[in-house]
């Protein structure tokens, strides 16, 4: 998956977001495992589960004018570990 841009959110909002791996998942693979990471700024996420091909968090907080970073890291039911980084402005 590599690098995702999510847009930006409104210091106070409190908001649900997804990754989605459909599309990095092989021939009907499935998410067995996920785990997000902060990697630097200050927005907070929150791990909300995972189904087959995407994972759930919660952001919120946050500083006007600074990205916040994030890893998300899933293995799948083949034993595959994908890693993807997100990054998302608050304003």
């Amino acid at each position: 998956m590599g690098d995702l841009a999510w847009p930006s959110k409104p210091v106070g909002e409190r908001a649900r977001h997804r990754i989605d791996w459909t599309d990095d998942l092989a021939g009907g693979d499935t998410i067995v495992s996920s785990t997000l990471e902060k990697l630097s700024g200050s927005v907070e996420m929150t791990t909300d589960g995972h189904d087959a091909s995407q994972v759930f968090c919660w952001l919120e907080g946050g500083l006007p004018r600074t990205v916040s970073r994030f890893s998300s890291t899933i293995v799948t039911a083949a034993g595959a570990r994908l890693v993807a980084t997100i990054a998302i402005r608050c304003d």
